[in-house]
């Protein structure tokens, strides 16, 4: 029998409205907590541009996020850059090239550079292709349309989950007092891999995402990750999906959602 999956929307409940604010290099309003008393003043962000020349027309715009760590040596040079987490694999390689181009003014103790390890949190505006390999089979290119938001975690934390990050970062709300869930209006059923159908697979896909304002996804995120290449497979159906957008006082507003997608054998 044929393997389906059937997405349901499970929405997040816990309400509150986290203010929208630009990202900072010295961690005021970052979404990460501040570094504890007594510790070395924090290195900041110098942004660079070596990543933002456009490499073709941009069809599909997508917002992409990333969290990455890395040591920042007492030049300001980023080395062992590593992708914590990412809203998907090009996602976090494009993070990775960018992290690598950046510099920083580095921490001080007692007035002498030292060297850190911290995260960074990245918000990137991306421009989605499809290119042909040599295999015959397309494969997806992403490359930067506006400069991304960085944001240094001064404490060097890895246990806040890169979309709650990202949503203290940009702002959004989640459902109820007085905030409407997005309703679907397409919803496309996500078509399972070959590898998965032969394995007769059965689980369950949960990805959380934002609906923004106009009813589109932002930063699909999976939150439990399955074999068989159906990760990549819930993602990209999600990323068809289009929505009535959540409500505040009749004002469409942003609202971060989980969506569940049931694969199972028939």
């Amino acid at each position: 029998m044929p393997l389906r999956c059937a997405p349901v929307l499970a929405l997040t409940l816990a309400a509150a409205l986290v203010p929208a604010q630009e990202p900072k290099p010295d961690s005021a309003n970052s979404p990460f907590p501040r570094p504890a008393q007594g510790e070395a003043p924090e290195p900041q962000l110098i942004p660079s541009k070596t990543f933002w020349t456009p490499q073709g027309k941009c069809e599909t715009r997508r917002w992409e996020i990333a969290r990455l760590s890395l040591d920042i040596a007492e030049d300001g040079h980023a080395q062992n850059v590593q992708v914590l987490d990412s809203s998907d694999a090009n996602a976090g390689a494009l993070a990775t090239q960018i992290v690598r181009g950046d510099r920083f003014t580095p921490a001080h103790k007692n007035g002498t550079p030292i060297a850190v390890r911290r995260s960074l949190l990245l918000e990137m505006k991306a421009c989605v292709d499809r290119i042909n390999q040599a295999h015959g089979k397309q494969a997806e290119q992403i490359w930067l349309d506006s400069p991304p938001k960085q944001a240094i975690d001064p404490a060097g934390s890895t246990s806040t989950s890169i979309l709650d990050a990202l949503v203290k970062s940009m702002g959004a709300y989640r459902v109820g007092e007085g905030i409407s869930p997005p309703v679907p209006i397409n919803s496309p059923m996500a078509d399972p891999t070959p590898e998965a159908k032969r394995a007769h697979f059965a689980g369950e896909l949960r990805i959380s995402l934002i609906i923004d304002a106009q009813g589109m996804p932002l930063s699909p995120h999976v939150v439990n990750t399955l074999p068989f290449g159906l990760d990549e497979v819930g993602l990209a159906a999600v990323r068809q999906y289009r929505f009535r957008p959540g409500m505040k006082d009749n004002i469409p507003v942003p609202v971060i959602i989980t969506i569940s997608m049931h694969f199972q054998t028939n």
